[in-house]
């Protein structure tokens, strides 16, 4: 009886510890990343805006740091206050060991300026104004959603 009980504790323990190891250099990897993301006008800047108008342009700084070294893709999407996805990119990113790592991504939601979009008729719709997400992610290591307003 204690062959077999040892038999069965050694086969849970064969299958158990890879499995164990394997969690944990994924999870590791997972649960070291940071990240920040700064909404600005002003690229140069980094201070973070809540609120913008229909004529800005809009940049997303998103800095990571605590990942594995390697080639990932991000994922950038802007939804209005609808829920309608307005803007969406995807970007390679490159990067490497113990490194903070900085990409952006962008999003203007009139080309016109208010002169020129007076002159021209032209307009934006009802969805444009209001609560707006911007939701980053990079291939599972972390997904982070940011609220704004268009006033």
């Amino acid at each position: 009886m204690s062959a077999a009980i040892f038999r069965r504790m050694f086969l849970v323990s064969l299958i158990s510890i890879p499995l164990l190891l394997f969690s944990f250099s994924y999870g590791f990897g997972a649960d070291s990343v940071t990240s920040k993301i700064v909404l600005t006008t002003d690229m140069a800047s980094s201070e973070n805006q809540e609120t913008f108008t229909p004529y800005d342009t809009i940049y997303a700084l998103v800095t990571v740091s605590g990942m594995p070294s390697g080639t990932y893709t991000a994922d950038i999407s802007w939804a209005n206050s609808a829920g309608t996805v307005n803007r969406y990119n995807s970007t390679v990113l490159d990067i490497a060991p113990n490194s903070p790592f900085t990409f952006y991504s962008w999003f203007r939601l009139l080309k016109n300026g208010p002169l020129k979009s007076t002159l021209t008729g032209e307009n934006f719709s009802e969805n444009s104004l209001g609560n707006w997400v911007l939701i980053v992610s990079i291939e599972g290591f972390f997904s982070k959603t940011v609220e704004f307003e268009i006033l």
